[in-house]
């Protein structure tokens, strides 16, 4: 992650797995590297439906630790934890544009998720936050005006555990998707698809590219490096 930042590159430390100690030890070293040059980075957010502690005690270190950019993954539906975090630090300025604190990345397969990503927090789970004091009156009103994510990183079959769609076919479904929710919504930012799975080679990022991706997001090449200390 440092070195993709110094070379220019945004990456997320792979904190899916590990316990929130881990994970904060982690972060000393990304903040005490990165944040002194202004450099970019981020880190893994994990849905863990069988440990919904665990999640909402990671959500409340990144809060805690101004984390300001995560990767969402293996979400099937929205939970308060993913929520708070996205709404966390929304503020409005004079001329009525709404500002980010913190930017979710989500890595979505299936446009029935990509929807409740690309559409504004579900008002349920906004009131619920409100009466527990997660959030702010404010940032519950302002919530209701833009996407829960801005950047959607589309996966295709990958080297790990996906729904087992080729890029072609899934890239242009979602993307059309994202034009209908932008229209239904009235969206004054757009909203950017990145693509990810089995981009392993230059010549399969350049066709990812030619599909119209804003970005792309490396995953299983990574972890097959000696660096990923996997083995």
């Amino acid at each position: 992650v440092i070195n993709m930042a110094r070379a220019g590159m945004l990456g997320f430390f792979g904190a899916a797995g590990l316990t929130p100690e881990r994970v904060s030890a982690a972060l000393d070293t990304l903040q005490a590297t990165l944040d002194p040059l202004g450099l970019p980075w981020g880190t893994n957010l994990i849905h863990s439906p069988a440990e919904p502690g665990l999640e909402q005690s990671v959500v409340q270190l990144y809060l805690s630790r101004g984390v300001r950019r995560v990767s969402a993954s293996a979400y099937m539906n929205l939970t308060p934890h993913i929520v708070r975090y996205a709404v966390s630090g929304l503020t409005q300025d004079a001329s009525g544009r709404i500002h980010r604190q913190n930017h979710v990345f989500a890595k979505i397969s299936r446009p029935e998720v990509a929807r409740h990503f690309m559409t504004p927090a579900p008002k349920k789970i906004l009131d619920a936050l409100l009466a527990e004091g997660d959030i702010t009156a404010s940032e519950a009103r302002l919530a209701a005006h833009i996407p829960l994510a801005e950047d959607i990183i589309v996966e295709s079959d990958s080297g790990g555990h996906t729904d087992n769609k080729t890029l072609c076919a899934l890239f242009p479904v979602i993307v059309a998707l994202r034009d209908e929710l932008t229209h239904q919504y009235r969206y004054s930012r757009p909203i950017r698809c990145g693509a990810a799975g089995g981009l392993g080679a230059p010549s399969a990022v350049a066709a990812a590219f030619s599909l119209g991706a804003a970005f792309v997001l490396t995953g299983s090449v990574n972890q097959g490096a000696v660096e990923s200390g996997l083995s």
